[in-house]
């Protein structure tokens, strides 16, 4: 989900994954971990996906309800949900590259070592990387585009 940002394709890369990884059992040679190798393997399909969808043109979205939704106070769970959209739209205003090493980070929970190994990079360079993608990011949550923030003020 980090890269893709879709769940369907986040499903069908994981569907690829699996397969690629089935079929290439084989030719594992126990250099790495495991979870390492089939993250290696995530990573490569999504950027497969990403490569096909540079071909594709995109259409216009549609609108789903023309109907005026009703207004209601905001609850804690919407404050919880916007800060929450808050972050996600953040980083998906970031380089690839600044998404994909806090993706496996934060959200995969990989050591350093482990986030090396998958990129191909050394450990000093996932550090590196890291302190430029939280800078990046920093800056950019503390000066949002105004359609990232949803307002939760009530309309009267």
């Amino acid at each position: 989900m980090g890269c893709l940002r879709h769940d369907a394709d986040a499903a069908d890369v994981l569907q690829e994954t699996a397969i690629k990884a089935w079929r290439a059992i084989p030719s594992f040679d126990g250099r790495s971990d495991v979870a390492t190798w089939l993250t290696r393997i995530l990573l490569n399909a999504c950027f497969d996906e990403l490569r096909s969808r540079r071909r594709l043109v995109p259409l216009p979205d549609q609108a789903m309800d023309d109907a005026p939704l009703s207004p209601r106070e905001p609850s804690p769970d919407d404050e919880a949900a916007s800060a929450r959209l808050d972050v996600h739209a953040v980083i998906d205003r970031l380089p690839f590259n600044d998404r994909t090493i806090l993706t496996l980070f934060y959200v995969n929970d990989l050591p350093i070592r482990q986030v090396a190994e998958v990129l191909g990079i050394s450990e000093g360079a996932v550090r590196t990387r890291l302190t430029r993608a939280r800078a990046r990011f920093k800056e950019l949550y503390a000066r949002p585009c105004p359609e990232d923030r949803p307002s939760m003020e009530v309309a009267s």
